[in-house]
């Protein structure tokens, strides 16, 4: 019984420290970014980004959500970035902006579930 409840409170213990969204597709965009001129091939650089793209096409059910920081330089920031990734080819109904960030100054990318109607 002690033996079965140690191996309970490792598995436990491994669980919780694994972080949270561990595996899952996330491209950040650091505010430096947009401090230098940009363009389609820059943005494609970004690490992350082009394999969210890929899944988003493969996928077909999925969007790219953008969390960008609140105020104005932010939706600034965050539309100029849509406008970018529909340039390149993403249809703008696969693309969410939502407002509140991620904490810091970038832009975070990631998959959402589902289309929006």
């Amino acid at each position: 019984m002690l033996s079965i409840m140690k191996h309970f409170i490792l598995i436990l213990g491994l669980l919780t420290a694994w972080p949270a969204g561990a595996g899952e597709l996330y491209a950040e965009i650091p505010a430096r970014v947009w401090a230098e001129p940009r363009d389609g091939y820059s943005l494609s650089r970004v690490e992350g980004l082009g394999e969210l793209v890929k899944t988003l096409d493969a996928g077909g059910s999925h969007r790219l959500l953008i969390r960008y920081p609140g105020g104005e330089e932010g939706s600034l920031r965050a539309a100029e970035l849509r406008s970018w990734l529909v340039a390149l080819g993403v249809a703008s109904r696969h693309i969410e902006l939502v407002p509140g960030g991620n904490g810091t100054a970038a832009l975070g990318v990631s998959l959402g579930e589902g289309m929006e109607p």
